[in-house]
Order: C-alpha cells, then sequence, then structure tokens
C-alpha cells in the first residue's frame, strides 16, 4: 500500500509544530501523538528484504538486455557501495548475493549496463530496505572501588577521601526492522562523594530514543534526549542539549526537515530535566531546513536556513542580570529572545569553485524580559569562497604543477547587539578577514593565510577601535627516502616542519583612555620540528622562539602614571622526545625541555628544564602491567632590580601496579586489581621542603555483552 502524501505531511507538520509550542503539562500528550503518527502510517513502496533469509534479491532483465555478454559489463551500487562483485547474471535474471554480509538499512540501488559504445543503460534504480526483525544490543558495566591505604597531603584545601566508589553503565540497543527503526543509548554515572558536574552522586549524561520510519518521501523519524541539532553556523555551533525532534530527511540529500524543542542549557540531571528543562524559561525551540534544489554533474547549489525561540536563566555567558538592583526574586528572570537564518552552499565546475553565503538576524532581550531596555535588533553575515584544483582549474598553476592547490577568501561580520542561545562562544561587534593558499606536493606541503580582525563595527563611542593582522607560513616536509640507506635507516624516516607567525595588534591612540591604556604590539613566533621513525624507536626534536616588541606608550593621567607599556620580551622553548619499543611488552619514552624567558627593559629573566620518563611494561600475556612515571623540574628566577634569585625544584613519581585478575568470558563479569603510589616533592628558596604521598588500592568489575536476540 503506497503512502499517501498529503496524510503524512498533514501528520508530521502537526508533530513538528506541537514540539515547538510544547509545554510541560502536553508533553506526554504530545508524545504519544507524535510515536502514533510515525507508526500508523501505511507501509512504504520499498522492496522490504530480510537479511535473516539467504536467498538472493532476483530481478528479471529485460528483453532488449538479455544478450548481455558477461558480467563485466553490469554494475550495480548499494548507497554508496559497490557490490558488483556480489552480482551473478543468467541470461534472464540478475541476482544480488551475499546479502547478509549489508548492513541493515535503506538504500538507493542501481543496476548500470554498459554497451559496446560505451553507453550506459539503467536496469534497476530503486530503494532496497534491507532488515532484521530482531533487536541489536550491546551492553557495558564498569563498577570500581578504591581505598586509601596511606596518605600525606600538605595541602588543607584538599578534600581527603578514604574511600570512593565509581560506576558507569552503557545500554545500546537497536532494530532496524521491515516498517520501523529503532535506536537507544543510556549512560549511567555514579560516584560516592557526589564530585561531579551536578553535585549528584547519581548523573545519566546521555540518554537517546530514536524512531525511524522509512517513507515514499524519507526517513521520517522522532528522538528523545541528547541529540546535536546540527546545521552549523552562525545561530547553530556545536548545539547538543537534552530535549525532543522531529525530523524529514531524504537519504540522497535533497531535503532535510528537523524541528525540535530543547533544554537551552546543558544538563547531566539524574533528578530533574529528564527530557529538558522543567521550568519553561530554560528551553529553546526552533526548526532547521536543508534544501537541494538543483544538483548535476560536477555543480549543487543547496539552500539552508534556521529559526531558534529560546529563553535562559542561566547567567555568566556574557549576560548578568541584578536581581538585587531589580528587586525581585532571581528565578523569575530570564532572558533571551529569537534568532533565524538563511544560508546558501554552491559548488561549481566539477566542484572546484565553491560559495558558501548565510545572513543571520536576532531580536535579543539581554538584561531579562520586562526590565530595563527592549530587545535589541541587530544582525551578522558571513561569505566564504574558494577554488581548487579537483575540477575545472586543475591547470592554473601549471607552472609550478602541484599534485592539489586551494585559494580562499572569506568574511564575517559580527553585530555587537547579535547574539545566538546556540552560539554562546561567537563574539559580537567583530568583523573578520581571512585567506589563505595551500599548495601540495607528493613531499611538501605549503600553507599561507592572514587574518585581520577589527572591532567596534558598530562603531560605538565608548569603546575604541582596535585592529588585529596576523600572517602565517607552514611548510611541511616529507622527503621520500630509502631506509636501506645508511644514514636514514640509523636515525629514522624524516618530517621537517617550519611554522613562521607574525602578529600585530594597534588601536587609535586617542581610545587609550577608553581602554585603559595604549596597544602598539607585534608578536613573532617561529618553530622547527623534526621527527624521525624507525620501527622500534621514534624521536623528535623542536625548538620554538616568541618575540614580542611593544611601541605602545603610557597612559597617564594629570602626571600620574596609569598603564606602563608591557616589556619588550624573548621566549626560547628546546623540547627532545624519545619513544622506544623493544618488544611489544616493554616501551620507554623519556623526555627533556628547556626554556628561557628574557624581559629586555627590566632584564628580568627565567630558565627552566624538565626531565621526565615514562615505562610501560607487561608479563603473563598481559595478565599484569606495570606503569612508571617520574618527572622531575627546575626553574631560576633572576630578579635584576632587586638583585634577587628565586629558584624551584618539583620532583613527581608515580607507580601503577594493575592485574587482571579475571577476564570478561561471554556473560561472566571480569575482575581488575590496581595498586597505585603517588609521591611528589616541592623546594623553593628559603622555604622549607613540602612533600606529598598516596598509597590507594583499586578494583574494577567490568563486564560488556553483545549479542542478537
Amino acid at each position: 500500500m503506497k503512502v499517501r502524501p498529503n496524510v503524512l505531511n498533514i501528520n508530521f507538520l502537526l508533530c513538528a509544530f506541537s514540539l515547538i509550542k510544547l509545554e510541560r503539562s502536553t508533553f506526554n500528550t504530545t508524545i504519544v501523538l507524535c510515536f502514533i503518527a510515525l507508526v500508523s502510517q501505511g507501509v512504504t513502496a520499498e522492496t522490504k528484504i530480510d537479511l535473516d533469509n539467504t536467498s538472493p534479491f532476483k530481478y528479471p532483465v529485460a528483453a532488449q538486455y538479455q544478450e548481455l555478454a558477461d558480467l563485466g559489463d553490469i554494475s550495480a551500487t548499494l548507497g554508496d557501495y559497490d557490490i558488483s562483485a556480489m552480482l551473478t547474471y543468467d541470461g534472464e535474471f540478475i541476482y544480488i548475493n551475499n546479502l547478509s554480509a549489508i548492513p541493515p538499512g535503506s538504500y538507493l540501488t542501481t543496476i548500470r549496463v554498459e554497451d559496446e559504445d560505451g553507453k550506459i543503460s539503467i536496469l534497476f534504480n530503486h530503494r532496497l530496505a534491507f532488515y532484521r526483525e530482531r533487536w541489536q544490543t550491546s551492553s557495558e558495566l564498569t563498577a570500581t572501588g578504591g581505598v586509601t591505604l596511606n596518605s600525606k597531603q600538605n595541602n588543607e584545601f584538599i578534600e581527603r577521601v578514604n574511600r570512593l566508589s565509581e560506576s558507569a553503565l552503557r545500554l545500546q540497543a537497536k532494530q532496524l526492522g521491515k516498517n520501523i527503526h529503532i535506536t537507544t543509548r543510556i549512560d549511567i554515572q555514579h560516584r560516592s562523594d557526589s564530585n561531579t558536574l551536578s553535585g549528584e552522586k547519581l548523573e545519566i549524561p546521555d540518554f537517546y530514543i530514536g524512531i525511524e520510519k522509512p517513507t515514499d518521501l524519507g526517513k521520517l523519524g522522532l528522538a528523545l534526549g541528547n541529540q546535536a541539532i546540527g546545521s552549523n553556523g552562525l545561530v547553530f555551533n556545536g548545539f547538543q542539549r537534552r530535549g525532543v525532534s522531529a525530523r524529514l530527511n531524504d537519504e540522497q540529500g535533497r531535503y532535510s526537515f528537523k524541528a525540535f524543542a530543547t533544554s537551552t542549557d546543558s544538563s547531566v540531571s539524574s533528578k530533574s530535566d529528564s527530557i529538558f528543562s522543567n521550568h519553561k524559561d530554560s528551553r529553546s525551540s526552533g526548526v532547521t531546513v536543508d534544501f537541494l534544489p538543483y544538483e548535476a554533474t560536477g555543480t549543487r547549489i543547496s539552500l539552508l536556513g534556521g529559526y531558534l525561540d529560546s529563553r535562559s536563566q542561566l547567567t555568566g555567558t556574557g549576560i548578568e542580570i541584578n536581581s538585587d538592583l531589580l528587586d525581585v526574586e532571581s528565578d523569575s528572570l530570564s532572558y533571551g529572545g529569537k534568532t533565524w537564518f538563511v544560508a546558501t552552499n554552491a559548488h561549481w565546475f566539477e566542484e572546484s569553485l565553491s560559495l558558501q553565503l548565510e545572513q543571520a538576524q536576532s531580536r535579543i532581550d539581554s538584561d531579562g524580559f520586562d526590565f530595563g531596555e527592549p530587545a535589541q535588533e541587530d544582525k551578522a553575515s558571513r561569505y566564504r569562497v574558494a577554488l581548487n584544483s579537483n575540477g575545472k582549474f586543475k591547470q592554473w598553476l601549471k607552472l609550478l604543477d602541484p599534485t592539489f592547490w586551494e585559494l580562499s577568501f572569506q568574511q564575517q561580520e559580527v553585530g555587537a547587539d547579535f547574539y545566538s542561545m546556540a552560539n554562546i562562544g561567537l563574539a559580537s561587534n567583530l568583523q573578520s578577514r581571512q585567506s589563505s593558499i595551500q599548495l601540495s606536493w607528493t613531499e611538501i606541503q605549503i600553507l599561507l593565510s592572514s587574518l585581520e580582525i577589527k572591532n567596534n563595527i558598530d562603531k560605538i563611542e565608548r569603546l575604541p577601535l582596535q585592529t588585529s593582522r596576523q600572517n602565517q607560513m607552514q611548510i611541511n616536509f616529507s622527503p621520500d627516502i630509502s631506509l636501506e640507506n645508511s644514514l636514514w635507516g640509523t636515525i629514522g624516516r624524516p618530517r621537517f616542519s617550519v611554522q613562521l607567525n607574525e602578529t600585530n595588534r594597534n588601536q587609535n591612540l586617542s581610545d587609550a583612555s577608553l581602554f585603559g591604556m595604549d596597544i602598539d604590539d607585534t608578536t613573532i613566533d617561529s618553530k622547527f620540528s623534526a621527527s624521525f621513525q624507525r620501527k622500534k624507536l621514534s624521536w623528535s626534536l623542536q625548538h620554538s622562539r616568541n618575540k614580542y616588541v611593544n611601541d605602545a606608550i603610557s597612559e597617564t593621567l594629570d602626571g600620574l602614571l596609569l598603564a606602563a607599556p608591557r616589556s619588550n620580551t624573548n621566549n626560547y622553548f628546546t623540547s627532545l622526545t624519545l619513544s622506544y619499543n623493544p618488544s611489544e611488552n616493554w616501551s620507554f619514552a623519556p623526555t627533556f625541555q628547556k626554556s628561557k624567558f628574557k624581559e629586555l627593559e627590566t632584564m628580568n629573566w627565567q630558565t627552566s628544564v624538565n626531565l621526565g620518563f615514562q615505562a610501560s611494561m607487561s608479563f603473563l600475556t598481559d595478565t599484569l602491567v606495570v606503569y612508571l612515571n617520574h618527572n622531575s623540574s627546575k626553574q631560576n628566577n633572576l630578579f635584576a632590580e632587586e638583585l634577587l634569585m628565586q629558584s624551584y625544584q618539583n620532583r613527581q613519581s608515580s607507580m601503577s601496579l594493575n592485574w587482571l585478575a579475571r577476564k570478561a568470558e561471554s556473560h561472566n563479569p571480569g575482575l581488575k586489581v590496581s595498586f597505585n603510589s603517588v609521591w611528589s616533592e616541592s623546594k623553593a628558596t628559603l622555604q622549607e621542603t613540602v612533600d606529598n604521598h598516596q598509597l590507594t588500592l583499586n578494583f574494577e568489575v567490568y563486564w560488556a555483552a553483545g549479542v542478537e536476540q
């Protein structure tokens, strides 16, 4: 029975609308209605194949193609998989064999034939759904307990915990059936001392229930729990929250629609906010749309859009509500508003020319609803254009003859009052421009880039005008050498890297009083590294220099010094690391680091030397493993103006002895026992030596299972 698109669209849109307008009192009813709307649709028209049935899929060949010479003229794809090797042909039917090797799911399946003239004809182009009417489950359980045998802590701020237990449980289950797909997962963590993110002993950092139903229009789905909204850009960027969503997407990427209602702030609580925030003023809702209106060989144009309506009571993200001044209860205050965007992503000329455009706008009340200033509107935009050698422009740099090259330019502007609750790390009132060129050959890669950032693009009088410019060059060289050469066979296969970076910052001299100090400085970073790789031995050498030149002037008021410019400085850093693995059961890794920092005006300087050593040894076929770690550092400081020398010395050693008392087999749990020792000592000029140590004994019970039933 074929799905009626009008009924499907109505059910889906009702479900999406309910999610956006969701209130806590109607949550359970909405979820039930959405679930019924999903599972009550008619059976999709695509062919369904039970992977537990070993019979091959059989397709009759039309009469005009039945004189095919052999399988060399026939090819087939299953989604992104090439399954030509799975075909057989008997002159009348084409068979797809070894179906049990195909992962469950819905795939667009295409069978093609090529004639003597090279013309390709499509014999079969339909969607096939492969399923197993069985649950695929996996689970992991770990429980650890530790007891402190002996401890000396010379720090009154360290909480002394003599006994500590931790446990973690992860459950996952999946069913890709004939008419519905279900995916579930849940993570549970417990810690006896409540030293957790939420302050609770029991946390649920992740849980998810997803239901998908293949239809003629694509995959129709409902999800509960932790999920990523996607559509990363100006409005959404890494927005992963706990909530509920409904989506409809075409598996060929022609369109995708998602409606969601989530918590605005992240949560791992097990006592509250199970699905999303219990408080209506700490929720976000919205939609994202991705549409591919045009696609041809080498050309693709997609349109994107999104809308977000968010409220939050969490301050400390650049927004602060002073409830004392407003004389109201703090839990009655909330801020937020609406943000939306439209964007396009286009590729032409065999995808060698790409253009990305995005325009966003927000209306945010940042000082609390119904208080202070009204909501402020502002906008943000960004675009990027890039050329590369993947398509028709490959010969543009024929003189240099690189294997790959790319040129790019991008610009981003964010208004002073633009704000998105799903991208709180986006800096406002800034304009950035970046250009880069990348060149690659077989042995050499070169990257050149420049970045310019300007603030106060809205020209607010009370803010200074500042500009930062950064130019960077990076060269990587991996020569194609033979280890049979006596030199390279001794020191190893080399790889070299050089990085140069120059950053200039400045502001209008007249704005020094606004900012509290003048800014006019240059930082030059240079870094050289070389690494060498052998079968059992690898080592690397790195040297870097940081030079800081400050041309700023002192800021004074009525003859009083308000701000003195920072001194010019030089900083050198050198490190040498080595890793030696004489066998699979032994490894050693010593390190050496040295740095020197000097202030050129004051002649103050600081030197430090650090020596480290790590080793691991396993015995009895990895049943007994020993880890050793030692680190020793010494730092000398000279304050030239006071002729005062200070030195600090720190040493720390640790040892961990791990015994696999019982392996986890089948459904039987395993047991690991570990003994850990940590010791540290600190010395400083004119101070007493301080030492700390701790001995602990830990037990871990673990269990894992993955079965189909």
